[in-house]
């Protein structure tokens, strides 16, 4: 086990993983459906398994949404991304851009990340961010910015990232400046 790739496969072997259904947390997610889960007070996430998902088979990338209307923008996403990923979207819309970045904001970030990986086989070395909007791109972005390590890439919609701290370390992953929503995610597949 001298390989990242070893640790991970090892890690994985032999762990029980939700199918369709209620998890640990009592959140029914089934497949093919967006769902809203509470994040134990911290805030709302909606969260979508593609409706093939089978936890035996493969380990299935996740796309982290960061727009104004997550629940709206998931349904919205191709077929093809929908199919092969999954999605999750923190609803973000009625926070501001400084209390993202404090605890609250980190929490209602990390806490549906940390949740796909305990109940769902997810890949986390296909961590892609998707981030649509002012808010959105900046607040991806810093993210990013800070935690390189923890994505293979950032995609943004209509728009890039200002002059925000850390900016040198974006160019550590994949990114890219996308039209639309289904681009962004495409480029991500």
């Amino acid at each position: 086990l001298s390989l990242v790739a070893d640790w991970s496969a090892s890690m994985s072997s032999g762990r029980k993983y939700a199918t369709s259904g209620k998890t640990v947390d009592g959140d029914a997610i089934k497949k093919g459906l967006t769902k809203a889960i509470d994040l134990a007070g911290w805030g709302t996430a909606s969260m979508r398994l593609p409706a093939k998902y089978d936890p035996k088979k493969i380990n299935y990338p996740i796309i982290m949404l960061v727009c104004d209307s997550p629940a709206e923008a998931i349904e919205a996403l191709p077929a093809e991304v929908k199919d092969h990923c999954v999605v999750i979207a923190p609803h973000v819309e009625d926070m501001s851009l400084e209390l993202l970045m404090e605890n609250d904001g980190q929490r209602l970030f990390l806490l549906p990340l940390g949740r796909a990986s305990r109940d769902f086989r997810v890949d986390r070395s296909r961590l892609f961010m998707v981030a649509e909007g002012e808010k959105g791109i900046d607040f991806a972005s810093r993210y990013v910015a800070v935690l390189p390590h923890y994505f293979a890439g950032l995609a943004t919609v209509a728009g890039s990232c200002g002059d925000i701290p850390g900016k040198a370390n974006l160019s550590l992953v994949e990114n890219g400046e996308h039209v639309d929503m289904a681009a962004a995610t495409e480029w991500c597949m």
